[in-house]
């Protein structure tokens, strides 16, 4: 991790001269671009931003500036990311909710098999790609958030974050909000078959004790299960998956290279 003990004297002077009454913190790594080390300050209060060389001096706002300053910001946004939403989508309850699930459907199949009952029974098939579905993508959430949160970590903890560190870590967060958005969207386009299935079955459920039950339970998983289109649940992964577009070219990697401080020639 870097600290101010280890910026010459020359870095700290410049912070000060272009605080503007706000105080600021230091990026606690190296920021590498072009193969060439850069050390970055962020002012409170006003998210403004100043790169600076390796020697302390201050570069005029060119394309390496700006690439520094857009990878702190990315770097910053993808923590946060991983840490507030992330760590959450990642609990595994959704995964034991889901594998009892698949359990249910599958005892479900075999008393409908045994009542001969094969047109339910396959039908029974498309339901099981719900629970098959959304633990595979499960998984892939949390492969990715645990990669994304070593990388954020290891890259403050070497102190030295470089350009290919930055695109790795954005692709944990694509491939994140991008298993989140599948998981959704087989839910809310099975919806209709899942409630047909559950219509079907409610006619057979006294034909057996254990069937009745069965079918009771099956109602119960599936209220929890998203049963209409949600556009603020699809909304939210959908702008996440934008992160796999360059961050220059959005609304807020505009405001960042804005809020840079370097100076223009």
């Amino acid at each position: 991790m870097v600290t101010k003990n280890d910026l010459p004297q020359k870095a700290i002077d410049a912070a000060e001269r272009y605080k503007d009454n706000n105080s600021y913190q230091l990026c606690p790594a190296v920021i590498e671009y072009g193969h060439l080390p850069y050390y970055c300050f962020i002012y409170k209060g006003t998210a403004n931003l100043l790169v600076l060389k390796e020697d302390g001096s201050v570069p005029f706002f060119n394309e390496h500036v700006k690439q520094v300053a857009l990878i702190v910001k990315n770097w910053d946004a993808s923590g946060n990311t991983l840490r507030h939403i992330g760590i959450r989508w990642a609990d595994d309850a959704s995964m034991k909710k889901m594998k009892m699930l698949k359990e249910l459907l599958e005892k479900i199949d075999n008393e409908l098999v045994k009542k001969n009952k094969l047109d339910i029974s396959q039908q029974i098939q498309t339901f099981i790609q719900v629970p098959d579905e959304i633990i595979r993508n499960q998984k892939t959430i949390e492969q990715s958030v645990d990669k994304g949160i070593d990388l954020f970590d290891g890259g403050f903890e070497r102190g030295r974050i470089t350009e290919v560190d930055q695109q790795r870590l954005r692709r944990c967060i694509v491939d994140m909000a991008r298993a989140a958005h599948q998981q959704n969207d087989i839910q809310f386009k099975t919806s209709e078959q899942r409630k047909n299935i559950i219509k079907q079955l409610s006619s057979l459920q006294f034909s057996s004790l254990k069937l009745f039950f069965s079918i009771r339970k099956l109602r119960s998983y599936n209220k929890k299960l998203f049963n209409k289109y949600d556009p603020a649940e699809m909304k939210e992964t959908s702008e996440m998956i934008k992160e796999d577009e360059p961050l220059e070219e959005k609304p807020e990697g505009k405001e960042v290279i804005q809020k840079t401080l370097n100076p223009r020639n």
